[in-house]
């Protein structure tokens, strides 16, 4: 499948499995795909797997359950405000694990829109134990 995927205006275009957004570090049940996500930084994470073996995809997938598939050669992290995603074929998204559109979509963050009740040292947050900062720039 080819995504065509524009982070704040930077557009890359690639055949590949996935293109994930996400504003938090994990979820469904564990899933760490946007594993540097922090809560409180005003930035969406975007990872997407470009082209791989099944085996590849099979790996990518266990690995992200601890969130170390971001070393795979074919993963993508890029960081922004806003994320735009179109494909070559239609595509359900998926937001919390419910279908909540079709491809394209466009996700976007509104900083401190939200007031949340966590710990201080919760990981979600920026500062919380085991939450690496992450750099402003793309990671290729």
């Amino acid at each position: 499948m080819e995504f065509t995927v524009t982070v704040d205006g930077r557009t890359s275009t690639f055949t590949g499995w996935f293109a994930a957004v996400g504003n938090l570090g994990q979820y469904g049940g564990g899933l760490r795909i946007c594993p540097r996500a922090q809560g409180d930084d005003g930035r969406l994470d975007v990872v997407s797997l470009g082209r791989a073996s099944i085996l590849g995809v099979a790996t990518t997938f266990l690995r992200s359950y601890r969130g170390t598939h971001l070393r795979h050669r074919s993963i993508r992290l890029d960081y922004g405000a806003s994320v735009q995603i179109s494909a070559n074929r239609p595509l359900n998204v998926y937001a919390d694990g419910e279908r909540a559109t079709e491809l394209p979509a466009t996700v976007s963050i509104l900083p401190a829109a939200l007031r949340i009740l966590a710990p201080a040292d919760s990981p979600a947050l920026s500062g919380g134990p085991g939450t690496p900062r992450h750099p402003g720039a793309s990671l290729d």
